[in-house]
């Protein structure tokens, strides 16, 4: 069974949101996320870890 996945649930799902407020919503450096979650490049972090969660985004895509 692979580390992160326990019962069936997969805890890169828990990051992938964690990493995404702690950036979009918490105002957190992402340097400090990078060190949060472990991970040796920030470009993972920014790349995989995040999404553009702004106002405009939300807008565009109907959400406000």
């Amino acid at each position: 069974m692979d580390i992160e996945t326990v019962k069936g649930l997969d805890f890169t799902i828990f990051s992938h949101s964690l990493s995404n407020w702690l950036v979009n919503k918490a105002k957190v450096e992402p340097k400090t996320v990078q060190g949060i979650l472990r991970h040796a490049k920030i470009q993972t972090t920014l790349d995989l870890y995040t999404q553009d969660d702004g106002d405009e985004t939300r807008a565009a895509q109907g959400n406000t």
